[in-house]
């Protein structure tokens, strides 16, 4: 029975770590990502999960001229039986702000606040932002990360949407670190 059990834990551990491999040479970046993950290219689709309720996932850059590069999204119905609406990772570039403005976020503009911290992802400062929002038992949160590298401002952003916990008997709250540390593995990933 024990040998059984070892090959079970090791297939799922073997199917948890299984990794695919995007990059664009246009933009020049690349990414690894869980191979059970949704990758599109370019723009979301009317028909993308998005944040639920909450709308689409946004880009936060403080000017017009961004362009989605890839977003990375878990499966749908990853998570049975709890509160789990998405989770995702999103990659834009922006190549009309300056270094300046890249380092801004559009809240930055509204309220004046200050840049969450910084962080080196693949040899470039990046800066970011942590942001969500709530509304009819739907929640997202997510960050942000802006770094200036060849001429365009590159946006990394990921977060996770939820809905119906304590609205809906029997419904558990999803892992949130969990999901995170999925999304900081694709983060850590990043070579630009």
């Amino acid at each position: 029975m024990k040998p059984l059990l070892a090959t079970c834990v090791l297939g799922l551990a073997v199917l948890l770590t299984a990794q695919s491999k995007y990059s664009n040479s246009n933009y020049g970046i690349s990414l690894s990502y869980p191979k059970s993950y949704q990758i599109t290219e370019g723009n979301l689709g009317k028909d993308d999960r998005g944040l639920g309720y909450l709308g689409s996932i946004p880009m936060e850059f403080v000017a017009p001229g961004g362009s989605r590069v890839v977003t990375v999204e878990a499966p749908h119905g990853s998570y049975p039986g709890t509160d789990f609406v998405n989770a995702f990772f999103t990659v834009s570039v922006n190549r009309y702000l300056t270094k300046v403005e890249c380092g801004k976020f559009p809240s930055d503009q509204i309220s004046g606040s200050e840049i969450a911290g910084e962080r080196e992802i693949d040899g470039i400062e990046f800066y970011s932002m942590e942001q969500g929002g709530a509304g009819m038992s739907h929640q997202w949160g997510g960050t942000y990360y802006h770094g200036f590298s060849g001429g365009a401002c590159y946006e990394l952003g990921y977060g996770l949407a939820t809905a119906g916990y304590g609205a809906v008997d029997g419904l558990k709250q999803v892992n949130h670190a969990e999901i995170t540390a999925i999304l900081e593995g694709i983060l850590k990933s990043v070579a630009i």
